[in-house]
């Protein structure tokens, strides 16, 4: 397929396409001639994909990218994606690009990993203050179960001792009831003791 450029006969066609765009995507389907279209990542200039780049880079770093998901991590795929090339470009004619982006993405990883393991130091601190409040929550139950057995030990032998006087005292009270029948009774006479 000829391009437009490469036709010199069809200047008045040229200078449709450039004016109309509408047009000349007429005239493209009419005549079957390929036709420019406005730049994109794919066809523009290497300086204005580097910007592209760039720009994508800049986007996903600040968290607002345009195409891709903003929970996306830093990656020459996402960069890629964002920016509308392939991989292999950056790879291939952006090698410096390239390896700002690994080294962004390694310093977020080491960030974020620093971050991780700043809150691991943390939870093992806040572990080891619970593993030793439940140290002593332990020292004190065997003190209060030491204390519960004794006082257990305790009250089983004020019920005996309470049982013994319950019988002592219901005994002093018969006695004291036989007494009281014989001081009562019209035949026992009871003697003043000095």
């Amino acid at each position: 397929m000829a391009t437009w450029n490469a036709i010199a006969d069809q200047q008045a066609c040229v200078r449709l396409v450039r004016n109309a765009p509408r047009a000349a995507l007429c005239w493209n389907i009419r005549c079957g001639m390929q036709i420019k279209s406005h730049p994109t990542p794919s066809n523009m200039g290497s300086d204005q994909t580097r910007r592209a780049i760039e720009l994508a880079i800049s986007r996903i770093t600040r968290g607002r990218p345009k195409t891709v998901q903003p929970s996306r991590k830093l990656s020459i795929a996402s960069v890629a994606e964002e920016a509308g090339i392939s991989n292999a470009t950056i790879h291939n004619r952006y090698p410096d690009l390239a390896e700002l982006i690994r080294q962004k993405s390694n310093k977020e990883s080491r960030e974020k990993l620093a971050q991780k393991a700043k809150a691991l130091q943390g939870a093992d601190q806040t572990a080891k203050e619970l593993r030793e409040e439940l140290a002593e929550r332990h020292a004190d139950l065997k003190r209060i179960a030491i204390v519960n057995l004794r006082l257990s030990a305790e009250k089983k032998a004020l019920q005996e001792q309470n049982a013994l006087l319950a019988k002592e005292n219901d005994r002093l009270e018969s006695v004291n009831r036989e007494l009281l029948a014989k001081a009562n009774s019209p035949r026992g006479t009871v003697k003043n003791i000095r």
